[in-house]
């Protein structure tokens, strides 16, 4: 939770510098959020999948696996959105349609 709430700190305190990027930031809180996730899953005693307190080297590299598919999801998702074309449709123009010279 703590860790959460820092990143949340660090992506409000750097919006103004000219180092910010939203994108980035909002990677590392995904990143962040399924490593706690993950870590919370995998060995917390009433989860129904902590085998991390069974054998806490599964767990270990179950939580780095979890950690690490959400950060490359995200990027995924987000080059997905940026390599979308967009739809602009021209508008017509009050004096009409350009004039060809011939």
């Amino acid at each position: 939770m703590v860790s959460l709430l820092y990143s949340l700190y660090l992506f409000v305190t750097n919006e103004s510098s000219s180092f910010h990027h939203a994108q980035e930031f909002e990677n590392r809180f995904w990143t962040i959020f399924a490593v706690l996730f993950s870590t919370a899953f995998f060995f917390a005693k009433d989860s129904p999948f902590a085998f991390g307190r069974g054998n806490p080297t599964l767990g270990f590299f179950g939580v780095v696996l979890m950690g690490y598919a959400m950060h490359a999801w995200d990027r995924y998702v987000h080059r997905q959105e940026i390599s979308r074309g967009v739809n602009i449709r021209r508008g017509t123009s009050m004096a009409g349609p350009p004039s060809k010279k011939t």
